[in-house]
């Protein structure tokens, strides 16, 4: 039996120990070697993951565009959403010689104006 980190009170089953095992494997990929990521999790409110936010993240993944895999803990429904990361250079590689469209308001280079 082994024991949850946290309190040395909690048994934690073998397929939880597993699966905690896995997702540090899978989370030890740091900012620091990015480069060789291969899945990483969805960033956070106002963070960004390869230039895209959240929102657009689950865009791109409900127009599969690119790959991701939720990881759940034995029994659960929920878990941790993580893209697979050449997936998305992969998109990003594949659009790279497109124009990026610009407003007109920037085209003539007024200031953008809002309507209240």
């Amino acid at each position: 039996m082994t024991f949850n980190k946290t309190s040395v009170d909690t048994p934690v089953s073998s397929e939880h120990s597993q699966f905690l095992k896995q997702l540090s494997r899978i989370l030890s990929n740091s900012a620091a070697n990015a480069q060789d990521t291969e899945w990483a999790r969805i960033p956070g409110a106002g963070c960004r993951l390869e230039g895209f936010c959240r929102a657009e993240l689950y865009s791109l993944l409900r127009e599969g565009k690119i790959r991701s895999k939720n990881l759940c803990k034995p029994g659960k429904e929920r878990g941790i959403r993580l893209i697979h990361v050449p997936s998305l250079r992969h998109y990003i590689e594949a659009h790279e010689g497109e124009p990026t469209p610009v407003s007109k308001s920037k085209e003539a280079g007024e200031p953008k104006v809002s309507t209240p």
